[in-house]
C-alpha cells in the first residue's frame, strides 16, 4: 500500500521530460500524442487538434529528493478534462503543493481509491520506455489509452485486480477483438502487473488465462546449409537476394530491402543500417532509432554486387520492378511458403544467424549488438533451444565420450567388465 504522506515539503525538479513546463510542478498534454499543450492556444502544437487532455503532476515527497510523477485525467464528475477545466485544476494543485497541503487522491472522481491502476499506468511506461524501441513503446501506451485506462485506470490496484475481474476483462476482449490483438492486450496487462509486483504495489499476481496461438508456434534455427538450400528455392531473383543477405547478416528483413548501394563499403567490409519499413512508409531510422554499423561477410560479396549490377548512382540493392521503392516485406509471404520450410522468415534469418554465432561460442553481448536489440533478454528469446536440437547436442557429446573411452580401453579393462582389478 502506498503511504502519501500529510504534508511534504515541495521540491523543485531538476527537468520535466517533454512537453511545456507547468511552474516546475508538471505539465498539461494531449491525450492523441501525449505532447505538452502551450497556455496561449490550448490546442497541441503537434497534432493539432483542440482534444482531451491530462495533467502531469510532478510532486517530491521531501525537500531535495527525487519526485513522481501523478497523473489527473478526469474532472471530479468523471468526466474527460478539456484545457479549460485542466488549466483550473493545474492552478488549484500549484496552490496546494505552496501550502504544502497537496494530496494526489483529491483530485480522483469521488469514491475513487488512491491506489488506483490510473496512478501506475504513466510510471510503468517510463520505466520500460528504454527498453523498447520506439515502435513498441508507441504501441504500448496506445494498448494503456484504448484498453487499460477505460477498464483497469479507477480499479485499486490491490483490491480490484483479482482473478474473476481479469477473466471477466478477457473474455469480453477476445469477443470484441481479433485474436492477435487480445493476445498483445493481455500480455501488456500482464506486463504491468509483474512491473506491479515489483514495485512492492501488488502481494500476488492473479493467475492468468494460458497463451495459446502463435506465441506457442514452433521455433526454428536452421543451419546455414539449410538456409540456403530454401533461399534457392524462392522464385523472385530479387527476393531471393534480399532473404540470403539476410541470412548472412542477421539484419530485419524491413532493414535489409531499405538498403541503398552507399550503405555498404566493401574497403570497410560494413554495412551502414539506417532505415527500415514501418509500415508501408519507409522510416529514416532504425526499429530502435539507432544506426548501428554491422560487419559485411565474404559470403555477402557477390550477393551486394549482383544486386547492384550495372545500375549507377544511389540505387536500392532491393527494387520494384519501376526502381522507385524497395520491395515489400509483406510480398515474402507467398514466395517464402512455396520453399516448405517449416521455419518462418524471421527464424530462417535472424533466428537462425543468431544461433549460428551461438553454437561457434560467440559472445552474447556481441549478438546483441549484431542483432540491434536493446535488451539482452530480447536475444536470448531468439536464442531458446528446441528440445529436439539440444537432445542432437546430447547424442553428440555422450556419443564422443563413448567414443573416447572405448578408444582408451586396455585389455584390463575389457577383461575386468570396464574396470581395473584392485592392485
Amino acid at each position: 500500500m502506498i503511504d502519501f504522506p500529510s504534508s511534504p515539503a515541495y521540491h523543485t525538479p531538476k527537468s520535466i521530460s517533454g512537453g511545456w513546463d507547468m511552474t516546475d510542478q508538471g505539465s498539461i498534454r494531449c491525450t492523441v500524442c501525449n505532447t505538452g499543450v502551450p497556455e496561449k492556444s490550448g490546442i497541441c502544437p503537434k497534432c493539432k487538434k483542440n482534444t482531451h487532455v491530462w495533467i502531469d503532476v510532478y510532486w517530491s515527497l521531501k525537500a531535495g529528493g527525487d519526485g513522481k510523477h501523478y497523473p489527473i485525467r478526469r474532472d471530479e464528475r468523471g468526466d474527460p478534462l478539456s484545457f479549460q477545466s485542466a488549466w483550473n485544476i493545474r492552478k488549484e494543485v500549484q496552490a496546494d503543493i505552496r501550502r504544502r497541503t497537496f494530496k494526489p487522491w483529491k483530485y480522483l472522481p469521488e469514491g475513487r481509491s488512491p491506489r488506483r491502476c490510473e496512478l501506475f499506468f504513466d510510471r510503468w511506461l517510463r520505466d520500460v520506455h528504454e527498453s523498447l524501441s520506439e515502435g513498441t513503446y508507441r504501441a504500448y501506451r496506445s494498448t494503456v489509452e484504448a484498453h487499460l485506462l477505460p477498464y483497469w485506470g479507477p480499479k485499486d490496484i490491490q483490491d480490484g485486480v483479482t482473478a474473476r475481474a481479469l477473466k471477466t476483462w478477457i473474455v469480453e476482449l477476445e469477443r470484441k477483438r481479433r485474436k492477435t490483438a487480445a493476445r498483445a492486450i493481455r500480455n501488456r496487462m500482464h506486463a504491468f502487473l509483474l512491473w506491479a509486483s515489483s514495485e512492492g504495489l501488488l502481494d500476488d499476481i492473479p493467475t492468468f488465462k494460458k497463451i495459446v496461438g502463435r506465441d506457442e508456434r514452433k521455433k526454428y534455427a536452421l543451419t546455414l546449409q539449410q538456409q540456403f538450400i530454401y533461399a534457392e528455392k524462392v522464385r523472385h531473383p530479387v527476393m531471393r537476394r534480399a532473404i540470403i543477405l539476410g541470412m548472412l547478416t542477421g539484419m530485419r528483413m524491413s532493414e535489409v530491402l531499405t538498403l541503398k548501394a552507399s550503405d555498404v563499403d566493401f574497403e570497410e567490409r560494413s554495412i551502414n543500417v539506417r532505415r527500415t519499413w514501418s509500415g508501408y512508409k519507409i522510416k529514416p531510422t532504425t526499429k530502435t532509432s539507432e544506426p548501428r554499423k554491422i560487419p559485411l561477410p565474404a559470403l555477402a560479396f557477390p550477393i551486394v554486387k549482383e544486386a547492384i549490377g550495372k545500375r549507377v548512382g544511389d540505387v536500392w540493392l532491393f527494387p520494384r520492378a519501376d526502381g522507385t521503392l524497395p520491395l515489400h516485406g509483406r510480398q515474402f509471404t507467398r514466395y517464402w511458403k512455396e520453399t516448405g520450410c517449416p521455419a518462418t522468415i524471421r527464424d530462417a534469418t535472424r533466428r537462425s544467424y543468431a544461433t549460428v554465432l551461438k553454437d561457434q561460442g560467440f559472445p552474447l553481448e556481441k549478438i546483441k549488438e549484431l542483432l540491434g536489440h536493446r535488451s539482452i533478454k530480447t536475444t536470448e528469446i531468439y536464442l531458446i533451444d528446441e528440445p529436439m536440437r539440444m537432445a542432437d547436442e546430447v547424442d553428440k557429446l555422450q556419443g564422443k565420450l563413448l567414443r573416447f573411452r572405448n578408444e582408451n580401453l586396455d585389455e584390463t579393462e575389457i577383461n575386468s567388465g570396464g574396470s581395473k582389478p584392485d592392485e
